[in-house]
């Protein structure tokens, strides 16, 4: 028969059985916290980046050239990151 909740004996459960997964708990939401902060921070990023070029004079062509160098460049380092390492690159 189960125990009501007034029964239960907290302090062991706590420290053998609920505390792991209440840590695991933690971790991921702050992992996932971490990732959601991270891209909107790098939209709001692109956001201005695009905001003081159109303040600059650059047209539309040239922002998506910059946008997408950034992205080149991102995949040319790990690139040359995982041929350093002499593991085969997938492209």
């Amino acid at each position: 028969m189960p125990l009501s909740l007034a029964e239960m004996d907290w302090n062991s459960l706590l420290q053998n059985e609920l505390l792991p997964v209440l840590v695991m708990l933690g971790v991921g939401g702050l992992i996932g916290m971490a990732a959601i902060i991270a891209v909107q921070w790098r939209k709001a990023y692109e956001a201005r980046l695009k905001e003081k070029m159109i303040d600059r004079g650059f047209t539309a062509d040239e922002i998506v050239r910059v946008i997408n160098a950034r992205v080149s460049e991102k995949r040319r380092c790990e690139t040359a990151h995982f041929a350093d390492r002499g593991e085969p690159v997938a492209r």
